[in-house]
């Protein structure tokens, strides 16, 4: 890991694939732009973004070191080791086994909470396009602007995802957007998720008791709802992430007959991280 030159940092991340995560469509909130150099991404997180690019297992990310470490470090979940992830999904049923070697550099990205919330419920409604256009349109009606330049790009301008206080503040469009159910429901999901630091983080891994403890706490669920999502077994976090979940998919072709044995059985080679495993057959298949 080196500074290259003026406001950029690099570090080689081995099993990492930019296009692959781009493609995976965690966020809506990245833009890929080719310039005479290749192709780079805009990245947006929180009140921050950046330019990044690849060459090889080198990532090449704008601004400085204190900048990469404090937010894109963990934001890109580079504290994992991929590689690891990948071989245990190889050894997985068929559709992820396949889906691990078409494509492989998938990284679970640790989202801001209510981008990943408007992420998932642009989803359940419309295509990417729509998802993409109507998220873009909540940013720019309700969050902050920057702008900024990058050699052989020009100049950038990006508008953040609102904050909770953007959110409160701008109820109406987002009642024109998500209906009225949608919109109470990412404001409060987000109050709870503020007082549970950590939930999201993608490198998180909870037990599976925790989960149903923080699902009653919520408020937000029935009894019925918290038992189909543990069922499920993707758990509070990934019920907020973008990634569909494809489950149903994936019992076809493994050996587990019921839903809770392919949990059992995904989450001792995967750590209960089963959502990584869903993620990339989603990928590969382009749902």
């Amino acid at each position: 890991m080196v500074a290259e030159g003026a406001g950029m940092f690099a570090i080689t991340v081995p099993g990492f694939s930019l296009a692959n995560t781009f493609d995976s469509r965690q966020s809506l909130m990245w833009r890929r732009v080719f310039t005479i150099d290749g192709e780079c991404y805009i990245v947006v997180h929180r009140d921050k973004f950046c330019k990044v690019s690849q060459v090889k297992d080198r990532i090449l990310v704008s601004g400085s070191e204190e900048d990469f470490y404090d937010v894109w470090f963990n934001y890109f979940d580079m504290s994992v080791d991929y590689t690891v992830l990948d071989k245990e999904c190889k050894a997985m049923c068929y559709p992820v086994a396949r889906a691990s070697r078409c494509v492989y550099g998938v990284h679970m990205l640790n989202l801001d909470p209510v981008e990943s919330m408007l992420t998932q419920l642009l989803w359940w409604r419309c295509d990417a396009t729509r998802a993409r256009d109507r998220l873009r349109l909540i940013c720019d009606l309700a969050g902050t602007h920057k702008k900024r330049s990058y050699p052989g790009v020009g100049q950038v301008e990006v508008a953040f995802i609102p904050t909770l206080e953007e959110l409160n503040s701008n109820q109406k469009l987002l009642n024109d957007i998500l209906g009225p159910i949608a919109t109470n429901r990412v404001i409060s999901l987000f109050e709870f998720i503020e007082s549970h630091q950590g939930l999201l983080n993608a490198s998180e891994h909870f037990n599976i008791l925790d989960i149903r403890d923080w699902l009653i706490e919520s408020g937000f669920y029935t009894e019925r709802q918290i038992a189909r999502i543990l069922r499920d077994s993707y758990g509070f976090r990934e019920q907020l992430c973008a990634p569909k979940r494809i489950e149903r998919d994936i019992l076809r072709w493994s050996d587990e007959s019921t839903a809770i044995e392919w949990s059992n059985s995904a989450s001792s080679k995967l750590g209960l991280n089963v959502a990584y495993a869903g993620m990339l057959v989603q990928t590969m298949v382009g749902v």
